[in-house]
């Protein structure tokens, strides 16, 4: 029996403390095979709101907290926690610390602690600690997290949440904003659909796999996932772009200064600005978490809009993000964007006032809006010719994409007058 099918089996039979909420396996009725992902709330629900967890990322954080207070407040919401990658120093070995968790039946207790610390450093020692807090037994987590006991559980279910995003949220499948009152709505809004299914006769035992066959035959109609692939129109009146204003290919990339993953896309884009020279023009627009409107994010989008309305912005935006972060080279914090800003020439004197004005953070709104129209709530998102490349992207996939649209293009020349 796997891991959390052991930690479901044996979590009814473990009193809940006061201030958690119940696992699935307290609201077992009838005998169905234990789920592979973590569920809090119960077993089955109307509501599913799935979640994908890393730990080191904010959004991850945040929308965590969200989910759980959501969860807590409706009785018919479960949450279905999927297990995603990070780029984080100890993310990894915190993975594993929630598996070793999980099979003592204390998963989302150990979450709720290591969450609600956001301790800096996912070190052994703070992760054993961390355990020992919510009951676990140190002499047998500590050596099964160096042996690395958990790391197989870990990867596969890692690999079964590819191509999503720590701190994504979909309610009933439907992405969103993982912010309290966009989650309320989410949550009222995917009510009457659940209870029309359920009065149809479908069985709440098999209402996520209804919803999922609704959505998997919308997107073969729309052509989310078939034939021609919806494409997007986006304003990039003024954002900050690089390569021929002709080119057959633009690709609009929704980021951040201070993203950790938005340093490893810049790596395929340079490979791909490299294979087809002169064809690729980039487009950069502001990412801010909805959640973080005055934290690190919101400063360093500050520091790209600052840096564009002096023409500095690429060579602000080379030193922030390179081809590869590094030990030597890790997200940069306010003090090292400044250092950066003055290195390529940035008047910081300049930026204070329009910051003290205000004009920065109108020129945020505007890429804000265009974010939470098209519904992109993770950083970095990347269109091709307004084309969504959903999920994590990877050098094949991005290659592809630029191949389709560079083979359109020859296409619709051939064919035109």
């Amino acid at each position: 029996m796997r891991g959390w099918a052991i930690w479901l089996a044996v979590a009814g039979a473990i009193p809940a403390r006061a201030d958690s909420l119940p696992t699935a396996a307290a609201h077992e009725v009838v005998h169905v095979p234990a789920a592979a992902d973590p569920v809090r709330g119960p077993r089955f629900a109307a509501v599913t709101i799935d979640l994908y967890l890393a730990f080191g990322p904010p959004a991850a954080s945040a929308a965590w907290e969200v989910v759980r207070r959501a969860v807590e407040r409706n009785p018919d919401a479960r949450e279905v926690v999927h297990l995603t990658s990070y780029s984080s120093p100890g993310s990894d070995l915190a993975l594993e610390a929630a598996m070793a968790a999980g099979a003592s039946g204390r998963f989302f207790e150990f979450c709720d602690r290591l969450l609600r610390d956001r301790s800096p450093t996912l070190t052994l020692s703070e992760l054993v600690r961390i355990g020992a807090d919510v009951g676990l037994d140190a002499k047998q987590l500590e050596p099964a997290l160096q042996a690395h006991t958990y790391r197989p559980q870990v990867e596969e279910l890692r690999a079964r949440a590819h191509g999503h995003i720590p701190g994504e949220v979909f309610v009933n499948l439907d992405r969103l904003w993982a912010n309290e009152d966009a989650l309320a709505t989410a949550i009222q809004a995917a009510r009457p659909r659940a209870q029309a299914l359920l009065e149809s006769g479908v069985p709440l035992s098999r209402l996520y796999e209804r919803l999922l066959d609704e959505r998997r035959k919308r997107q073969t109609d729309t052509g989310d996932s078939h034939g021609s692939p919806r494409r997007v129109q986006v304003d990039l009146s003024g954002a900050p772009a690089r390569g021929p204003s002709l080119a057959p290919v633009t690709v609009i990339v929704f980021s951040n200064l201070s993203c950790a993953q938005c340093a490893d896309l810049e790596l395929l884009l340079a490979r791909a600005r490299d294979k087809h020279p002169g064809a690729i023009r980039e487009v950069w627009k502001n990412w801010v978490p909805p959640y973080a409107s005055f934290g690190l994010e919101a400063t360093a989008a500050e520091f790209a809009v600052a840096a564009q309305n002096q023409g500095r912005f690429w060579e602000l935006h080379d030193l922030a993000l390179p081809a590869r972060p590094s030990a030597a080279h890790p997200r940069p914090g306010k003090p090292e964007l400044e250092q950066m800003a003055r290195t390529v020439g940035m008047d910081l004197g300049r930026m204070a006032d329009e910051r003290r004005l205000g004009t920065l953070r109108v020129a945020l709104e505007r890429d804000q809006v265009e974010l939470r129209r098209l519904g992109l709530n993770y950083s970095p998102s990347l269109l091709v010719n307004g084309v969504l490349l959903s999920g994590s992207a990877n050098e094949a996939r991005l290659e592809q994409l630029i191949s389709d649209e560079l083979a359109r293009g020859v296409l619709d020349r051939l064919s035109g007058p």
